[in-house]
């Protein structure tokens, strides 16, 4: 399934629960920092950080986007006590690739653990339409808000290169498909995503992907 798996918690009882449900899946490395996740990521790449919301310090939000700005290609896993419709859309537009409670079974950890790895996203179906209605909102927001600043559609926005990397995000394609499909380096698509973002005023591939979809209808 995956080699290598971080957790980020200060919970004994989480982190008993996650060693019971992936240790025999995966090597996992448990810290009770973030920091040490930055530190770890630099020298030991891992295919998944599952995040406390819990164990962080400060603005959890805000540590979330930094570690997935500074590491894009690993996905994050966030693990929360509770279930608030906000929280789960703002931790989908940092980039996030799943959330689920802290209590979730052995069984399904490993089943959205198996899932985000392979590219997928977990949330439970129950969450889903309240979710995307609050990033579609986002989304929305965000739209109207570069709009109000210059051109109005996608097009007028982006050079034909952000528009064709914008139209693959969309499409769900990951940093390293783009650079396939592009036959172009990692660093450039990373600095074209930068410039979107700013031009389109989005915080996260998914408000991008969300704002692309509803121009092509």
């Amino acid at each position: 399934m995956i080699s290598r798996i971080i957790l980020v918690t200060r919970s004994s009882s989480l982190r008993l629960q996650c060693w019971m449900a992936l240790s025999s899946h995966a090597k996992l490395v448990v810290v009770d920092d973030v920091g040490a996740v930055f530190e770890r990521l630099r020298t030991d790449r891992a295919a998944i950080v599952i995040i406390d919301l819990a164990a962080p310090p400060g603005e959890v939000l805000e540590v979330v986007k930094r570690l997935i700005d500074a590491f894009p290609d690993t996905k994050v896993l966030a693990l929360s006590r509770r279930e608030e419709t906000t929280e789960i859309a703002d931790m989908f537009g940092a980039g996030v690739k799943g959330y689920c409670r802290s209590d979730i079974a052995p069984k399904l950890l490993r089943k959205a653990v198996k899932m985000i790895a392979e590219g997928e996203i977990w949330l439970e179906r129950r969450l889903t339409a309240a979710v995307l209605a609050k990033l579609a909102v986002q989304g929305r927001a965000a739209s109207s808000k570069c709009d109000a600043g210059g051109g109005s559609t996608l097009v007028q926005r982006l050079t034909p290169r952000e528009l064709e990397i914008a139209l693959l995000v969309a499409e769900g394609l990951c940093q390293k498909s783009i650079t396939k499909r592009l036959v172009i380096s990692e660093n450039t698509v990373r600095n074209h995503l930068r410039k979107i973002f700013q031009k389109t005023g989005v915080t996260s591939r998914v408000q991008l992907a969300l704002i692309v979809r509803a121009e092509s209808v």
